[in-house]
């Protein structure tokens, strides 16, 4: 006849523990009817005590299976429930000492903002040097006022802005030093820093490069090198000029 085994601790009860306790209940079940169909064959050594044992233990092991898979659902549960409660617990040590979380990206953001307001500064101030510099040298190389200007003397030229993509420019000994586009060198590096992290960032549909976008280039080094090939020029042409003087 069948006995039961004892299971596992019901914290550590698998879907394989499930399936052997169905499958013990299933064989006690099982030998209920065998001992059944002997005495309808005629055994006369079964009997009504060994049928009622069986029986007894057919319930018994089916009461178990049910258990078992009781036990294996609370298991499951309790699993579930840890999973949730370390990820709880991780999330919280991540946003409050690991980096991570809106509190950290805020943070990386206001890194940005300072380093643009500094550029966007420096850059200011640089062209406003510029644009004082070109008033002394308009003043010093006319008797009129004009856009550009040169002494041959001196080395110096000078010329003022002509449109989006030809910045003024101050020439010192065929050394060009151009007005800088902050907001056209702001964009480039912001494209570029897109283009290397797969694409405009979600929610970023309305970011605009037009002036990068239109000339197809994929960096702000080259869109930037494009610009200063005027300058080459203006530097080339007034040392050519200085030389038929």
């Amino acid at each position: 006849m069948t006995t039961t085994t004892d299971g596992p601790d019901v914290e550590h009860v698998t879907d394989a523990d499930v399936a052997k306790a169905e499958r013990e209940a299933a064989e006690a079940a099982q030998l209920v009817d065998a001992l059944e169909e002997r005495v309808r064959d005629g055994d006369q050594d079964v009997t009504p005590a060994h049928i009622a044992a069986q029986r007894d233990l057919a319930h018994f092991a089916q009461l178990r299976a049910e258990a078992t898979r009781r036990n294996a659902d609370r298991a499951k549960a309790a699993a579930h429930a840890q999973a949730l409660a370390d990820l709880r617990a991780q999330i919280l040590a991540d946003v409050n000492g690991g980096g991570q979380g809106l509190a950290a990206v805020a943070q990386a953001l206001d890194s940005v903002d300072r380093a643009i307001t500094k550029f966007l500064t420096t850059a200011r101030q640089h062209n406003a040097w510029h644009a004082q510099t070109r008033d002394r040298l308009r003043d010093l190389c006319n008797t009129l006022p004009s856009d550009r200007g040169e002494d041959a003397e001196s080395g110096l030229a000078f010329a003022d802005r002509l449109s989006h993509n030809e910045p003024a420019v101050i020439v010192v000994d065929d050394q060009p030093i151009e007005e800088v586009g902050e907001g056209d060198l702001l964009a480039a590096s912001v494209y570029q820093a897109v283009a290397q992290h797969g694409g405009l960032p979600h929610g970023g549909a309305g970011v605009r490069v037009d002036s990068m976008l239109s000339m197809g280039l994929t960096n702000p080094a080259e869109w930037y090198a494009r610009k200063r090939s005027r300058l080459a020029e203006l530097a080339a042409a007034a040392k050519a000029r200085r030389s038929t003087r």
